[in-house]
This record gives C-alpha cells, structure tokens and sequence, in this order.
C-alpha cells in the first residue's frame, strides 16, 4: 500500500487505504469485525459528532478504550475531525487517568456506550459514545488537517517526575510510518498484533502501520496481553505477521516453552534484551527486531535485527529522517570509543510538552 500524493496527516493516509480496500478486514478480535469501509462509515460519523461540538485543529479529545475495535474507531474518528487523541487506558489507577484527563484540560472523552459512565467519572463536560453500527446513509467528513498540527498526547510514565503529556504532530507520525513501510514492506491483508496499553507509545505503530498499509489489527483484551500462555494461543489463532511485545514478555514466553512461529515477525523495544531470550527467540521465527526511542522522538529513532550471536540487545541504526549525536558533558562530540551522551535531532521529535 503506497501512501497517497501530497499527503499532509496520517488520518488522509487512513482515508486513501479505507477507500482502497473497503472490503478488507481492518480490525478483529476483542469488539465487532470490521473492515476499512465499516471502520471508516463509523469514524466518519463519530467525526462529524465532534466537529458539531467544536472540536478543531489542536483539540484534545480523550479516548477511554482498552484494545477494541472502538478503540480503533474512536482514534480515527477524533483524527478526522481535526482533533489529538489523548489515551485513557481504563486499566490504570484512577489518580493517573484524573492527572491526564486535568492536565490536559479534556472536555470530550470518547468511549464506548459500555464505559460512558467510567469515562465520565473523570469530570470530562460530555462523554461521546462510539457508534455501535454503521449507517450507510451517513456522508463521509472532509477532511481539514494539516502535517504540524496535533496528532496525539501520549503521557510519560512519571518515572522521573510527573507525568508530561508529549505532543506529537501528524509530520512527526508520518515519518515514522513512512520508515517503517519502506523497512518492513507490510502487505494488505496481513495480521498484527500487540500487547502495549493504548496509553504507551508502542501502540502507536501497533494501531498504525495496518491502517495504513490495509493490513488487520488484532485487538487483544488486556489479561491475553499479560499472558504468555494466552499470547501463544492467540498467535497460534491469528496467525500474525508481526507481534509486538516487550522483552519481558518474550522472556515469560520463552518459560512456557513456546515452539514459535517460523513466518512470525517480532518486534521489541523499551527494555533490554536478555541474551537468553534472544538465543531462545531467535531460531524459533522469522525475524526479531530491537526498536529503541522515547515517546519525545515519537516511538522509535533506531531498530536493529537480532541474531543469536548478539551478547546484548544493540540499538542499532537511525532512519534517514533521524540524527544520532554522541557528546560528551560539554555538549562537543564524544571522541571515538569514549563514553558520551545519546542526542535525538530531526523530524522525529516531538512538539514538545502539553502545558
């Protein structure tokens, strides 16, 4: 699937991929089947919904959904109506989700009719339910978004403080997909798979690369996601192209004594490797990446395949649109084979912080 001309938002690319390939599945698992014109039917009206009640260029919309098909819906349709999606994973602790929600001055949440009334206990003016079918007569949206404005506000974790909201804009996201296309050639029709929470970064390329490339999200309801036994079920049922997981998922699966999947892709990141699991891993499939980037440099800034020979999980190579620097405590370039300190510089970054 190649990206449309002159494209200016990933939600366009969406648009192109819907129109495309309408009868292809674009989402399965947890919540209803759909394919790219059922997805694109409801996300159209959930957009229109928005715009009527305001929602622009640099809007902030909440997304209250674990993996779902509403999840998908509800991303897509705040996209179309110019807005940012900001993920409220119904899982975390509810003093987090206050935090986000307060922080980022949320007005609308989106959820399912199923959780209206938990997303409305976050103090959000009005709480919009996803459509629960598609309307045939419903009119597609126009689309009005433009590459620097507001894709997604995704939270850190707090590990180093308070939690902080990372803008990142439609140009930064399409760099990344675009990357990752040209890198891994994904095909329509193919399967994907993740275990990430909708509220950490890794999702994104979850949620992303299939929609763009007409391949099928496999939502996953979250105790598959934590685990390795039902993992390996579910990727025995599906049978995906690519799982994405974390190293620590790897290593629960490789204590189940998980046979593997020769034609599977994995890929990994947020965490060291252990050599273990990558000897273990390894043999067992097709291939096995290490992606490496904060959620500031939008997902990931470098990725490396893994062989068994790798004492360690190395981060590998940057993308084009990605620059690595290397300096040392005054901000000049480390000497070679002297310690420095990791610098991100390109298209990849990040707006900056909400607030």
């Amino acid at each position: 699937m190649h990206e449309p001309t002159e494209t200016t938002s990933v939600v366009g690319w969406i648009e192109a991929t819907c129109a495309q390939y309408p009868d292809h599945v674009a989402v399965t698992g947890i919540g209803d089947t759909l394919t790219f014109g059922e997805l694109w039917n409801r996300a159209s009206q959930l957009a229109r919904e928005l715009r009527e009640m305001g929602v622009r260029a640099e809007s902030l919309v909440g997304i209250w959904a674990e993996q779902s098909s509403d999840l998908l819906v509800g991303i897509v349709g705040i996209l179309a109506a110019g807005g940012a999606y900001v993920p409220l994973d119904p899982s975390y602790p509810e003093s987090r989700l206050a935090h986000v929600a307060s922080d980022a001055g949320l007005e609308l949440i989106v959820a399912p009719a199923r959780h209206a009334a938990e997303a409305a206990h976050l103090g959000a003016v009005r709480v919009v339910t996803t459509p629960a079918s598609s309307d045939p007569a419903a009119a597609p949206v126009p689309l009005d978004v433009a590459e620097r404005d507001a894709a997604y506000v995704i939270y850190t974790s707090g590990s180093t403080g308070t939690p902080k909201g990372v803008v990142v804009e439609h140009r930064s996201l399409l760099h990344l997909l675009r990357w990752m296309v040209a890198a891994f050639d994904p095909h329509p029709g193919e399967r994907m798979l993740g275990t990430a929470s909708p509220a950490f970064d890794a999702s994104v390329p979850n949620l992303f690369v299939p929609l763009v490339t007409a391949g099928t999200y496999v939502a996953l309801d979250v105790a598959t996601t934590w685990d390795p036994y039902a993992l390996a079920g579910a990727i025995e049922r599906f049978g995906p192209r690519t799982l994405q997981t974390s190293p620590t998922m790897l290593r629960m699966l490789c204590e189940t004594d998980w046979k593997g999947d020769p034609d599977l892709e994995v890929w990994v990141g947020g965490e060291r490797t252990a050599p273990s699991v990558i000897r273990y891993i390894v043999p067992r499939v097709r291939a096995l990446y290490n992606f490496y980037g904060p959620t500031e440099a939008t997902v990931s800034a470098t990725f490396a395949r893994l062989f068994e020979a790798d004492a360690d999980s190395p981060v590998g190579h940057a993308p084009e649109h990605i620059r690595l620097l290397l300096l040392d405590h005054a901000g000049k370039p480390a000497p070679e084979g002297e310690p420095g300190e990791l610098y991100l510089a390109g298209a990849s970054l990040a707006r900056g912080y909400q607030n």
